[in-house]
């Protein structure tokens, strides 16, 4: 739950500052395996130190203080790549001494793995592309005849360059040079195995005849027996899958995996033949037959043999017994089995006689989801009895009990939560919230009182009651729990922030300006530092610029801080006279002259000018310094920085002056042809007077001046290609883009829009495919791929592209959107029943996302009615119609109490159809509710309609 509305700006900034946990790993390795991989001690770290830990035991602000309980570890693991990434000349250092490592390990063994992949991201984060890596390769190839790794390692990169044909003529010549090498048998039979699968499949089981290490053997086994099951040679597939599970001595989970691996193909006869012939074996350990009984039962509902299900999962329940882990699970496919078979009524009788835990809790559930109250409470209450500290069933009888309306006995259940979570802040704020809605003001703050002092060392229960009691506007008990944080924690500075923040709320500013002066009591610059940006925050300027002094004293090559100063110095106080304004300004200038001298950062560099051309225009005297700019800019040899300067000052004078400023950018590119921030300044001026085919000229020369990013380069020269109707130059740098970064899901995604533009379907699917697998939450790119697969007459996998967003996004409006596209979909294809199968158990299973229960009612309006006509002449309908209103009971009588009266219509239209008696007294309180009068005479009349039969 958020409790943000109604916190206190002061509250909001504590919550964002709250430091993050700093875990160390511990090492063992020995230090000359270390050297050999770049694996040391941070220089100057004494035996028993944490990186980054001082002396005295404190650690720099965000971490955990000295005395508190912290992770241990004497030494730690820490390879050259995590140090922070250096820039400019560094980083070109470092990345040369990063890729002749890993070119020394590749050439020991040039496989594909972590070593080949990091290797390449390198030359790609160094280059921006691979090209300079295949003319290494290939001149090594050149120059020796013999040079087996090279072309195996040149294989490699071109096999993943799209090259299959060069990269297999490789692999055959290095199997001429080493007959008897796995590795490159291996990558050929990657590369054959969608247009030679027979050829793979040789070259598979030749190479494992050459591999001893078991895990590389496994990898080779399941590669057999996936080509097998692909061929539907379900007898090599076995044996394959056989040698994989490794007999008698092999586990459980290889056992199985033949049948799991049929399963996901669709083969769930032989899926479910292979379970038992793998249970056969085992038979006699019945340690491990529930869990692989349960999978087996999941593919026969899958299979639709929902009795056979049955009948394995009630094998499955007699060998695990009740203390047995797996038994919650095998009890939750058990009910879906008889959810599918229209059968709960059923299972409910068969375990009301059940006295152990999960059991009576599913009898519970089962109750709940058929909207019998009664015989839930009284199932929940039992299992609580057994197991009085389950969380989870205590929160669905308080959902329970609020949905019947029974606010006191809803009290009473979350005190017992607070009780057995006495952790768990959201239980107390929510008890409280409820205390305080039904007029309980002064018991909601004893409450929250109590469980501040039962808990006199909990962050979370502080935090939670400081923002509890702003959103009660109780400012002074706000206050004092965030004094209480300071307590527990007086050396985290995000504590004091907030605690200093709330108290100027209050009006208290010399109370508020002391908290935060204890932030010093950390100690060091950063603490200056700190106190500096929180006093700038409130304008008390004078304060700040002090602090940033203090923290710079300390080491005036940081960026942010001298940036910080600078900024503070320009900013204009109350009753300044002319001269300090002028000498504040002054000073200014030279801070930010500062930032250009240490910053590496471009978008640093720019906003030090652009603030320093500011500063000479408000002093209305910007005219004489574009005058010195020209003439050092125009004088032999040119002031290059003076131009810099010159075409901000330009800029600034848009839009009469931006010739000029292209001008000087255009002269500046001539002088400096490889500068990038010019490049980039000169490319953002045309794109803003419209000349995108000159900006495109400009991004050509910096694809080349800055291969790095070279990628982000291409795809805004297909943005402005794309904007001047170049379609095919648009595809055409958008897939230039894609080759040098391959991972991109963004640019494949943004390819893919290029091509359906252009309506080239084919290329388009292709592009969103590849897009989401690479990243699965590229929502909006389901959408995009669905639409056209439908345009395409491709109906199922477009719904199982709705199906799939459904399940997975956290987006609320994506889940509605899909499900209601679904719907459309299931409907046309008579198939209703299919979605609601996926669409019920997100209902009932996450009761905090109203929409999933939405979508189910929805659906049922589009059903239910239907059903309910065919059923007034079809008795096989009336018995459908029956089993269809006895799962959508739950979801339908809480669509009752939804505020949108909608909801409310279609639950009414939809229990009176289906007539079910558990629904005549929900009606009748939806009846004598506070809604609109037509919705409460529909209501009433169908709660008549239900009752009548038994009057």
């Amino acid at each position: 739950m958020d409790y943000a509305g109604g916190v206190t700006p002061a509250l909001r900034r504590f919550r964002t500052l709250v430091p993050a946990l700093v875990l160390t790993l511990t090492w063992a390795a020995a230090p000359a395996a270390a050297q050999d991989w770049g694996l040391t001690r941070d220089p100057g770290m004494a035996p028993g130190m944490a990186p980054g830990m001082t002396p005295a035991g404190m650690t720099p602000a965000g971490m955990r203080p000295a005395g508190m309980a912290t992770p241990m570890a004497p030494v730690v693991m820490r390879t050259d790549e995590d140090a922070p990434a250096p820039t400019g000349p560094a980083a070109t250092d470092r990345d040369a001494v990063l890729i002749a490592r890993y070119r020394g390990v590749l050439l020991a063994d040039p496989k594909r793995g972590f070593a080949f992949q990091r290797w390449l991201e390198l030359y790609r984060g160094r280059d921006g592309n691979l090209d300079g890596l295949v003319r290494e390769l290939r001149a090594e190839v050149e120059a020796d005849a013999r040079a087996f790794a090279p072309r195996v390692l040149l294989g490699h990169v071109l096999a993943d360059l799209g090259r299959g044909v060069d990269a297999r003529a490789l692999y055959e010549e290095a199997l001429r040079l080493r007959p008897d090498a796995a590795g490159p048998r291996v990558a050929l039979a990657d590369l054959l195995r969608e247009a030679d699968a027979a050829r793979a499949a040789s070259l598979y089981a030749e190479a494992l005849e050459r591999t001893r290490d078991d895990e590389s053997r496994a990898e080779l086994l399941r590669q057999l027996g996936d080509l097998a099951l692909d061929a539907g040679d379900w007898d090599a597939a076995r044996r394959w899958y056989d040698r994989l599970a490794g007999g008698r001595a092999g586990t459980v989970y290889l056992k199985t995996e033949l049948a799991r691996a049929l399963a996901a193909r669709g083969e769930r006869e032989r899926a479910i033949a292979e379970y038992e012939r793998v249970l056969t074996q085992l038979r006699g350990d019945n340690r491990v037959l529930p869990p692989v009984l349960r999978e087996l039962a999941e593919v026969q509902l899958d299979a639709g043999r929902s009795d056979d299900a049955v009948a394995t999962l009630g094998r499955a329940l007699r060998l695990a017994g009740p203390g047995s882990g797996v038994r919650r699970e095998i009890l939750d496919v058990l009910a879906e089995a008889h959810r599918r078979a229209d059968r709960l009524p059923e299972l409910i009788a068969e375990l009301s006689r059940a006295r152990d835990f999960d059991s009576v809790e599913l009898v519970g559930r089962l109750h709940d989801e058929l909207g019998d109250t009664d015989a839930a409470l009284d199932a929940y209450r039992r299992a609580l009895r057994a197991d009085p500290r389950s969380v989870d069933t205590r929160v669905r009888l308080v959902r329970l009990l609020s949905r019947s309306g029974r606010i006191e006995d809803v009290v009473a259940e979350y005190r017992e939560l607070v009780r057995v979570a006495p952790r768990e802040p959201r239980f107390v704020v929510e008890l409280a919230q409820l205390l305080m809605q039904t007029g309980k003001r002064d018991e909601a703050l004893r409450l929250a009182a109590q469980t501040g002092q039962r808990n006199p060392r909990d962050v979370g229960v502080h935090q939670a009651l400081a923002e509890l009691y702003a959103r009660w506007g109780e400012d002074a008990l706000a206050t004092r729990a965030i004094a209480t944080l300071v307590r527990i924690d007086p050396r985290d500075p995000a504590h004091l922030v907030a605690l200093g923040e709330q108290q100027l709320a209050e009006g208290n500013e010399a109370a508020a300006r002391a908290t935060w002066r204890r932030i010093l009591a950390v100690g060091g610059a950063e603490a200056h530092a700190t106190l500096a940006a929180v006093l700038a925050d409130h304008d008390f300027l004078d304060d700040a610029e002090q602090q940033w002094r203090e923290a710079l004293r300390a080491d005036e090559s940081r960026v942010e801080w001298v940036r910080g100063l600078a900024a503070v110095l320009e900013r204009p106080r109350v009753r300044e006279r002319p001269d300090q304004r002028r000498a504040r300004d002054e000073e200014a200038t030279r801070w930010w002259q500062k930032v250009l001298e240490v910053a590496t950062e471009e978008g640093a560099r720019r906003e030090a000018r652009q603030r320093i051309v500011g500063v000479w225009s408000r002093r209305n005297e910007l005219p004489g310094k574009v005058r010195e700019w020209r003439t050092r800019f125009d004088a032999t040899p040119p002031d290059l920085e003076a131009g810099r300067f010159l075409a901000e000052a330009y800029l600034r004078q848009r839009p009469r002056a931006v010739a000029e400023a292209e001008g000087v950018l255009a002269r500046l590119v001539q002088l400096a042809p490889g500068e990038v921030e010019s490049l980039k300044s000169l490319e953002r001026v045309r794109t803003a007077r419209g000349d995108l085919a000159g900006a495109i000229e400009v991004l050509e020369r910096l694809v080349d001046a800055d291969p790095r990013r070279a990628a982000q380069y291409l795809q805004r020269m297909a943005a402005h290609a794309h904007a001047l109707y170049r379609d095919a130059d648009a595809v055409r740098y958008a897939a230039a883009a894609v080759e040098r970064t391959p991972d991109d899901a963004e640019g494949h995604r943004r390819l893919g829009e290029l091509y359906r533009q252009r309506q080239d379907t084919d290329r388009a699917i292709a592009s969103y495919r590849r897009a989401l697998e690479l990243d699965d939450r590229l929502f909006a790119t389901y959408f995009d791929l669905a639409e056209l697969l439908l345009a395409r007459g491709e109906v199922d996998e477009a719904a199982g592209l709705y199906r799939a967003v459904v399940r997975t996004t956290p987006d609320d409006d994506f889940v509605a959107r899909a499900g209601r596209a679904a719907l459309q979909i299931h409907l046309g294809a008579g198939s209703l029943e299919a979605l609601e199968r996926e669409l019920l158990p997100l209902a009932i299973g996450q009761p905090r996302r109203p929409i999933f229960r939405r979508l189910v009612v929805e659906l049922y309006d589009s059903w239910v009615p239907e059903l309910a006509r065919r059923a007034a002449s079809d008795a096989a309908a009336r018995d459908e119609l029956r089993r269809v209103s006895q799962r959508a009971l739950k979801p339908l009588l809480e669509a009752l109490a939804d505020p949108d009266p909608a909801q409310q219509r279609i639950a009414v239209d939809a229990l009176a159809l289906a007539g079910t008696t558990n629904a005549a007294e929900p009606l009748l309180a939806a009846a004598e509710g506070s809604g609109p009068l037509d919705l409460r005479a529909r209501a009433l009349a169908a709660a008549g309609a239900i009752a009548a039969p038994s009057l």
